[in-house]
């Protein structure tokens, strides 16, 4: 379980908060001057929350988010799915090194 602000957030797949107030900004795709890599959603997300980027965090599943994360100035966390072994007997980690 993830605290943020005294609220829980995300238990598998629902999300559950306290009277914690959590801020939500959604800049959708088709609002922004340039997508993903470039850095242009999070620093609109960073200015309607009214903070600088270097104060934000990223989870992001991709590699074009996570440049553009990095480009903005924003710490970013990975989420990554580990790919299905060639077999089930294979003993090769399927842990993918970067």
């Amino acid at each position: 379980m993830v605290r943020m602000h005294g609220a829980r957030v995300g238990s598998g797949r629902s999300v559950r908060t306290s009277s914690a107030r959590l801020p939500t900004t959604l800049i959708a795709r088709n609002r922004v001057p340039r997508v993903k890599p470039a850095p242009d959603g999070y620093l609109i997300a960073a200015a309607r929350l009214g903070l600088p980027s270097t104060t934000c965090l990223a989870y992001e599943t991709a590699d074009e988010g996570t440049t553009a994360a990095r480009v903005a100035g924003i710490d970013v966390v990975g989420i990554r799915t580990l790919p299905e072994p060639a077999s089930k007997t294979s003993r090769r980690p399927a842990i993918p090194l970067q």
